[in-house]
């Protein structure tokens, strides 16, 4: 089980409520997209840090070192000013299409040319652009491969015995552990972030998230190895693990 271009940076994804807790494989996300504007899935894959070379290239720092940017020849470019700089009720600037005719790999940064760019003083022009794409550009990945991006806001569900055995519900042979808020990687394998929820108790009722004492959302990690996760089913937005609710 595999995952790949391991970054989280700002996508765009949106994720419906939780709805129906009785049907477990239930969908719960929708993704649309906008021809005549930028689409809605956008995932941030980079950002432009600069020119290179005289002709018009320019360099550019990936998010991760798998990065599937060279695979893609459409990237939506957004500027952004620093968090500090930036007025608080300022509208963000809006992406800007451009074509790729060339990327590839330069040590552990990527450089890139567009169609219509060939002047280096336009190319510096763009350095901290962020680049996105949309998640329907993504190269298909194999069948036991999954990008992060798609993991997010999933619901994830555990068959550990102790935990099956003291709060399921019926008949059922699975427990609501909580929802995908974002991934890691401690370098070994990647590592679920969930935050924890509680079953409502009623299919028409929303699950409820579970507090620490100081009121944050409590969390729960699980690797994202064979031994912990299941079954993966992205299209109704849900994981299958394997891991206890106190861990």
């Amino acid at each position: 089980m595999d995952l790949i271009d391991r970054q989280l940076f700002g996508g765009h994804s949106s994720f419906n409520a939780y709805e129906n807790h009785n049907d477990m494989k239930k969908a719960h996300s929708q993704k649309q997209s906008n021809s005549t504007a930028a689409p809605s899935d956008l995932v941030e894959l980079g950002h432009i840090t600069g020119a290179f070379g005289v002709r018009g290239m320019v360099k550019i720092k990936p998010y991760f070192a798998e990065s599937i940017l060279p695979q893609i020849d459409r990237w939506w470019l957004q500027r952004r000013l620093p968090p500090a700089k930036e007025a608080p009720t300022a509208a963000p600037a809006a992406h800007q299409l451009f074509e790729v005719s060339e990327c590839r790999w330069h040590a552990d940064s990527l450089i890139a040319a567009f169609s219509d760019i060939s002047d280096r003083d336009v190319a510096e022009s763009l350095k901290g652009m962020v680049i996105s794409v949309s998640r329907a550009d993504f190269p298909v990945q194999d069948e036991d491969e999954f990008y992060w991006v798609d993991l997010v806001g999933c619901w994830v569900y555990t068959v550990d015995e102790e935990a099956v055995r003291e709060l399921a519900v019926g008949d059922e042979d699975y427990v609501l552990l909580g929802r995908v808020r974002e991934l890691s990687d401690n370098g070994v394998h990647a590592v679920l972030h969930i935050d924890r929820y509680r079953d409502a108790g009623d299919p028409e009722l929303e699950p409820q998230p579970l507090l620490n004492a100081k009121g944050q959302p409590q969390e729960c990690l699980v690797p994202f190895v064979d031994a912990h996760v299941l079954e993966v089913d992205l299209e109704n937005n849900w994981l299958e693990v394997d891991w206890p609710l106190d861990f």
